[in-house]
């Protein structure tokens, strides 16, 4: 998982040539099936101490920032501080956005992430033996 995370970190502040964009989309895409993978498992294995103790560790805060940083980015949030002056507005430039996603990439991957915290949550909340603040637990629900 702290791959992963570093992964989302590298994606969030990388710039480069189209090439190495497209390369870096079917990494990204790696990862995000990867992460979603490395979910899934942690809820099935979700009675094994190593579990607990990775996600009672700051590691779930440090995940949670990652992923925060990278819907940021995706959604392009530095560019709507400020920038709207009413709700219907801000809906038409989300809709422009999903709409100039190239094959529909930025539904894709924001489905892999949603499904991905979805299987987090779930561990957490149906496993005793993981305590997370109550920030983290609100910032992943």
């Amino acid at each position: 998982m702290d791959a992963i995370s570093e992964c989302l970190h590298y994606k969030s502040h990388f710039g480069g040539s189209t090439a190495e964009l497209n390369y870096l989309d079917a990494f990204e895409d790696g990862f995000l099936a990867l992460w979603q993978a490395t979910a899934s498992f942690m809820l099935e294995a979700k009675e094994a101490r190593p579990v607990h103790a990775y996600l009672n560790s700051n590691s779930t805060f440090t995940l949670l920032q990652r992923v925060t940083d990278y819907l940021r980015r995706e959604l392009q949030v530095p560019q709507y501080s400020g920038v709207f002056t009413s709700e219907s507005e801000f809906d038409q430039d989300t809709q422009r956005l999903f709409a100039e996603s190239l094959g529909n990439r930025l539904f894709s991957k924001i489905s892999k992430v949603k499904v991905s915290l979805e299987k987090l949550l779930e561990t957490i909340e149906s496993t005793d033996e993981i305590k997370v603040s109550f920030s983290v637990f609100e910032g992943i629900n």
